[in-house]
């Protein structure tokens, strides 16, 4: 059985992964991630400046994501952040959570390689909601099934975001593609 990346979401808003493995690329055991909506204006751009640089974080998780154009943007400032902390470029990864149907529906463009990018995250309530199904639906199901192509063509991991761990969701996951998992706690 394939071994995966956990990772954790506390009510800190921090990201802790507990499990990795050496085929895991930049992700490494005990990183921390801010989870964050994508920055649209000032005020946010502001707010995530003020929020990376104030605190220890390895990367940011990056919710909302509806285009490659999203994930360059968050890059961007994140780049500003690691000047301001002293920090080498590209030291602080991210991971982009394709959850709108935006992103859905333009999944395909996707597929390249984008700097500082460490994974893919697919969030299935979060895409339900944004779609207005179940999350049990076969289009969430078809859109889950796919995000891990668009993982590989942009030289990423895919991550599932979901409510439980254990063997059999982790079994699933990895036959599905997904090389980590995102917990609910």
């Amino acid at each position: 059985m394939a071994r995966m990346n956990v990772l954790l979401r506390h009510e800190t808003a921090r990201g802790v992964i507990t499990v990795s493995h050496a085929t895991s690329g930049p992700l490494r055991r005990g990183m921390t991630f801010l989870e964050f909506s994508v920055p649209r204006t000032l005020a946010d751009d502001r707010a995530l400046m003020t929020r990376l640089s104030r605190e220890d974080w390895q990367g940011v998780a990056v919710c909302g994501v509806e285009t490659p154009a999203d994930i360059e943007k968050a890059s961007a400032l994140m780049r500003v952040a690691e000047a301001n902390r002293g920090l080498a470029p590209l030291s602080l990864l991210l991971l982009a959570s394709l959850d709108t149907a935006k992103a859905a529906l333009g999944l395909a463009s996707f597929n390249r390689a984008i700097p500082r990018l460490a994974g893919l995250v697919f969030d299935s309530r979060t895409m339900a909601e944004a779609a207005g199904v179940s999350a049990k639906a076969a289009l969430i199901e078809e859109l889950r099934l796919r995000l891990p192509l668009a993982a590989k063509a942009a030289d990423v991991i895919a991550v599932l975001k979901q409510a439980e761990d254990g063997q059999e969701q982790r079994a699933m996951a990895a036959r599905d593609g997904y090389a980590g998992l995102c917990i609910d706690v």
